[in-house]
């Protein structure tokens, strides 16, 4: 399997953390938090790939080093298969970005630094959240490094994350205690001129959306870390749901349903966070007030921009 050019991908062999000497938090519902900020403070935005004319497998390919090293480089969404040339995936991108031209405007104005600000908001895991420097120390708090991707369906109805986290425990941030990508497909918008609801009031819809997505993407993974290790793993099921207007299916553990969403573990080892068929039609829970603002922490080489997103 390949990615699209250019990607530098997670490899699901290591992307879990098994191993009966990872250090694991106590609990989960209250933990100081440190989120490093990725060195470009550019939101990344692409359009889901099409493959209705591409020989493929189903599911997404997201595979290489893992995310010590390819966080940074971990720049695309989509499935593409062997047998799919560079110039061809290079072609399949471009058209899918296609979808984004009335966006651009917007999405030129995020800054990577505001989005996560608001999504350490919208967090349900509470206790302090501080944002970092690339390459900062946390001190004495779990420290999350973060790529988020951000791509958005063909008929532009939902947004889809994929999340590439790697969490190091306090005192020991030399060592990976836990990585994996966390999947979160958004709840399909309605509506005659969906692109007009986005960007209303200079795209509110939109940013907000996306940081929540961050938001849960976050809370999915440091719920993961806390699972013993070796525990037993849940049966295996089908799971429909809907990216955008579209029906899909994965194969995976059940982890979890809440709010007309389920979360599963998929045969790759991924977390998805999905909308159930049966509440697609239905808006997304209300998200909790948050417990904790998060802060920027004094950094010469960050800059607060709390209302360029």
């Amino acid at each position: 399997m390949t990615c699209l050019a250019g990607a530098v991908c997670l490899s699901i062999a290591t992307a879990h953390a098994a191993d009966e000497n990872v250090v694991q938090p106590k609990s989960v519902e209250s933990l100081a938090l440190a989120v490093q900020l990725p060195s470009d403070n550019k939101v990344n935005f692409r359009g889901i790939v099409s493959l209705d004319d591409v020989s493929a497998a189903h599911g997404g390919v997201l595979y290489g080093p893992g995310p010590a090293l390819g966080l940074v480089g971990l720049l695309v969404h989509g499935l593409v298969v062997n047998s799919v040339k560079e110039s061809q995936k290079s072609s399949l991108q471009k058209a899918a970005d296609e979808v984004l031209v009335r966006y651009q405007a917007t999405l030129d104005t995020l800054q990577l630094t505001a989005l996560m600000q608001q999504g350490l908001q919208r967090m349900k895991t509470t206790g302090s959240k501080t944002l970092i420097a690339t390459g900062a120390r946390a001190n004495h708090a779990w420290l999350i490094e973060s790529t988020p991707v951000f791509s958005m369906t063909q008929d532009q109805k939902a947004i889809v994350l994929d999340n590439a986290i790697a969490i190091h425990a306090p005192d020991s941030q030399d060592t990976v205690a836990y990585q994996n990508i966390i999947r979160i497909v958004a709840t399909p918008r309605n509506g005659d001129d969906i692109a007009t609801g986005w960007l209303a009031n200079n795209g509110e819809k939109l940013k907000e959306e996306s940081a929540s997505l961050f938001a849960e993407s976050l809370d999915i993974a440091l719920t993961d870390i806390r699972k013993a290790a070796g525990s037993a793993a849940a049966p295996q099921k089908t799971v429909r749901y809907p990216e955008g207007g579209i029906e899909k299916m994965e194969r995976g553990e059940l982890v979890s349903e809440f709010c007309n969403r389920v979360v599963i573990k998929t045969l790759r080892g991924w977390l998805m966070s999905v909308p159930s068929l049966a509440g697609s039609s239905n808006g997304q829970c209300e998200v909790a007030a948050p417990q904790t603002t998060p802060v920027i922490a004094p950094s010469p080489t960050i800059t607060a921009t709390p209302n360029a997103l």
